[in-house]
């Protein structure tokens, strides 16, 4: 929500993207997706089709 006046409380985010610093950040602190737990290593898969 928004505190300035004048504004709508209705924000619209876009999704990830598979080159969002998050999606990057876990690729170069993980060097091989084994050790990234199995729930992560598949939210970075919908992110990566999603994005394509």
């Amino acid at each position: 929500m928004s505190t300035e006046s004048g504004t709508s409380d209705i924000r619209i985010v876009r999704a990830p993207q598979r080159t969002d610093d998050i999606g990057c950040a876990l690729r170069s602190a993980y060097s091989r997706p084994v050790r990234l737990p199995d729930h992560w290593v598949r939210l970075l898969a919908r992110l990566d089709r999603r994005s394509q």
